[in-house]
């Protein structure tokens, strides 16, 4: 079984490191939890926008250098990762139904 966005966050990272910035934890947590239900695919077309306020919400803009066009870009490319992800998840277990 593959692991979830965040079992490979809480391997990856420290307890120390993740108390130092639980904002971090959170985000992970949360986008961990979206990709893993099952309404997820479905409900993507929907969640777009909304998502993209949050990926622009989420980004550090003093090292996007404030420039908007710089993190409306960033933001994006965040939004393709995401549902890359729950894409991804979709078929696997599409393929698991089938195997069954």
């Amino acid at each position: 079984m593959n692991k979830t966005l965040y079992e490979n966050y809480i391997d990856r990272t420290t307890k120390l490191g993740r108390n130092k910035d639980p904002r971090e934890e959170g985000i992970v947590s949360t986008l961990s939890d979206i990709i893993e239900r099952e309404c997820s695919f479905e409900n993507l077309p929907n969640a777009l926008p909304k998502l993209h306020e949050f990926h622009k919400l989420w980004i550090n803009r003093s090292k996007a250098n404030n420039n908007e066009e710089e993190i409306e870009k960033i933001a994006t490319m965040f939004d393709i990762c995401l549902s890359m992800m729950i894409f991804d998840r979709h078929l696997q277990r599409q393929f698991n139904k089938e195997e069954k």
